[in-house]
């Protein structure tokens, strides 16, 4: 198991070759999906048959339903 910082090129990262890449919970500031994507690119390319799992909630669309349905249930 090893940390990553998406988008940062450090000596270790070419070295690299993992079997699988677990991206948990690192999709919820869109502003880092370039960097995600190109690190990920980058050790897919290097690690042919290598795996990239991760999954994407939309938070601000999941507080905004939530609040809105607490407003509702408060106004009843």
């Amino acid at each position: 198991v090893l940390g990553l910082t998406w988008g940062v090129w450090d000596s270790s990262i070419f070295d690299l070759q993992p079997t699988i890449i677990l991206g948990a919970d690192v999709l919820y500031d869109s502003n880092a999906f370039d960097d995600l994507l190109a690190t990920v690119t980058f050790l897919l390319r290097n690690s042919p048959g290598s795996t990239f799992i991760t999954s994407y909630h939309n938070r601000r669309y999941f507080s905004f339903r939530v609040t809105l349905r607490y407003c509702e249930d408060i106004s009843s």
